[in-house]
């Protein structure tokens, strides 16, 4: 059996998305002001209005604004919540 790095990354790749699909961009930490400042802080571009779909639906690169590690009671809520508290 041979495994080689780039199908690691895309296993990992593949991870990601699985987790992080179908959430919406209300409990991402790059939302603001209906924006998505990944662009700026990832691609160094300026940040894109983000259409309502996509805010409903979420996208590839979501990641949680809140950190629930450490409290078993915050992580289930997290979970069971997909991360959109508000």
């Amino acid at each position: 059996m041979e495994i080689n790095v780039k199908s690691i990354h895309l296993l990992m790749n593949t991870k990601k998305l699985i987790k992080n699909r179908g959430r919406s961009c209300f409990g991402c930490k790059y939302l603001y002001q209906n924006k998505c400042n990944w662009f700026y802080l990832v691609k160094k571009t300026l940040p894109k209005v983000i259409p309502p779909d996509v805010q409903r639906n979420g996208c590839d690169y979501y990641e949680q604004r809140v950190m629930a590690e450490g409290n078993d009671f915050i992580e289930k809520i997290m979970d069971t919540f997909k991360g959109e508290l508000i």
